[in-house]
């Protein structure tokens, strides 16, 4: 089956259109109604909105139904995900989420265990897909690509949270003036 990132449906439009109605609503919510900061709300919506579009395209059913034997299928080298197909997807999805939750959960007690989760995250959709007949194939190379993702969505969050932090340092305050 060729695989194409590129390829956006309409379906997808409309699920990215209500996953963003939703994130709104969620930061407003959190923020409003519940008196969480504005930046760990929207966060905490990022994080909610980013797992969940991981999750529903993971575990949507194929219309194969069944369950398939896990695989690990390292054909190619490790760095496949550079060519632009499903290991790209697969490192590029959990971007976001290895972004956001760490954030959402700094200076709290659950910043250590935002981290387990990301390292626990790719393995428990590969369990599921191996055990819950949705017609998805269990491979483990999916979790070394969403791995990758998950490294470099944590690196990207602390070096642009070392960046704010240097200009805040040097501006005296806000990052934007």
């Amino acid at each position: 089956m060729e695989y194409n990132l590129y390829r956006i449906s309409s379906g997808t439009l409309a699920a990215i259109a209500l996953a963003v109605v939703g994130g709104v609503v969620l930061v407003a919510v959190l923020h409003r109604k519940a008196g969480v900061p504005l930046a760990r709300s929207v966060w905490i919506a990022l994080s909610a909105v980013a797992a969940a579009a991981v999750l529903l395209i993971t575990l949507a059913p194929s219309g194969r139904g069944g369950t398939y034997p896990c695989t690990f299928d390292t054909e190619g080298s490790v760095f496949g995900w550079l060519r632009g197909n499903q290991s790209t997807a697969n490192v590029a999805m959990l971007v976001p989420v290895a972004v956001a939750l760490p954030l959402a959960a700094r200076s709290t007690r659950w910043h250590p265990w935002s981290f387990a989760a990301l390292i626990v995250f790719p393995v428990l959709i590969e369990a599921i897909q191996a055990i819950v007949p949705l017609g998805r194939a269990c491979d483990g190379m999916d979790v070394v690509d969403n791995w990758f993702g998950v490294a470099f969505g944590c690196l990207l969050g602390w070096g642009a949270t070392r960046l704010a932090s240097t200009i805040r340092a040097r501006t005296g305050g806000s990052p934007i003036r």
